[in-house]
């Protein structure tokens, strides 16, 4: 496989070399053909994020199975939690899933009747902007604790729609994680800070209560 070949010859310990990546060039060219990601077949600079995301869900593709997961009625979160992620799980079982993907819990409470609402979303990077906080921690908080206004949430408890607020923890964290770091402001201008750097990240503070009373929640990464 080109890539092997490319990797192995950058990180030679016996000599000095050169890497002429066309071989690799003209693999990805072929995978990508015809695909959403065909914009990496192009002579042009790409979003390294984009080309990682391109590789997860590829080796995602080739690996996953389907496998039996009994739909069993929640009782309570972590019940609802566990469907959740049973239900991904059912349609795509694969090592990818196991080592590199996470899920954010999202809350959406009504202003009318306060009626809660829950949503699991599943990810394999965490985007964080490159501003509003002096540590890394501040950068993560703002994505993983976001809160966000709704004008109009349609409320199944009062059947009409109200304003509401959505609320984000984290649920799970994979076995490792990809942090990216987005440089571009709402006013479209890139931030130029530098990041901070940690020698270790925990994440107990950004995960939902409940998760937390359960101990779910991850001891941090190196």
């Amino acid at each position: 496989f080109p890539s092997h070949d490319m990797l192995a010859t950058m990180w030679s310990a016996y000599k000095s070399a050169y890497v002429r990546p066309l071989a690799f060039m003209a693999d990805i060219r072929a995978a990508v053909q015809n695909t959403v990601y065909d914009m990496f077949a192009m002579p042009i600079q790409n979003d390294a994020q984009e080309y990682l995301g391109y590789l997860l869900d590829k080796f995602h593709e080739e690996l996953k199975v389907q496998v039996d997961v009994p739909d069993v009625v929640p009782q309570d979160m972590a019940g609802m939690a566990k469907q959740a992620w049973d239900r991904f799980l059912s349609k795509n079982t694969s090592v990818v899933v196991e080592t590199f993907f996470g899920m954010m819990r999202k809350m959406v409470i009504c202003s009318n009747c306060s009626t809660r609402t829950y949503q699991w979303e599943l990810f394999n990077m965490l985007k964080i902007p490159c501003y509003g906080g002096a540590t890394l921690h501040d950068w993560i908080e703002k994505e993983v604790n976001e809160v966000t206004d709704i004008d109009e949430f349609k409320c199944n408890t009062c059947d009409a729609k109200h304003p509401a607020k959505k609320y984000s923890h984290l649920w799970k964290l994979p076995q490792h994680l990809f942090i990216v770091l987005d440089r571009f402001q709402q006013n479209g201008m890139k931030a130029i800070n530098v990041c901070p750097i940690m020698e270790r990240l925990s994440f107990p503070q950004y995960f939902a209560e409940e998760a937390q009373n359960l101990g779910l929640h991850h001891n941090g990464y190196q």
